[in-house]
């Protein structure tokens, strides 16, 4: 088996490699721009979670999140790239305030 995927490996032609360059560098400039997204809306956010992970913290549905959210009770932070939508965050600052809210 090592053998065949050495053999497969040793017929890339320069054209493949020169496009395997060209992916890497740009997976890494999508990381890159991600990261500095990321940390910057962290930072204001008091830390940022999936919708997924604030229902868990909540109690409550996935879609009981994306109600509040669409109720401007949580403030949600969209990554995209080139337009087209690639992740979405709620802030955990906003979550403690729903959940403090929802205790009382």
């Amino acid at each position: 088996m090592s053998r065949q995927k050495n053999e497969i490996i040793l017929k890339i032609t320069d054209k493949s490699k020169s496009q395997a360059r060209e992916v890497f560098i740009m997976t890494i400039n999508k990381t890159e721009k991600f990261n500095k997204w990321f940390l910057h809306n962290q930072d204001k956010s008091g830390g940022l979670i999936t919708q997924v992970t604030g229902a868990r913290l909540l109690g409550i549905t996935r879609q009981s999140v994306t109600d509040m959210i669409n109720a401007k009770k949580l403030k949600k932070y969209e990554y995209t790239e080139k337009g087209k939508k690639e992740a979405v965050f709620i802030g955990l600052n906003d979550v403690a305030k729903a959940k403090m809210k929802k205790g009382k």
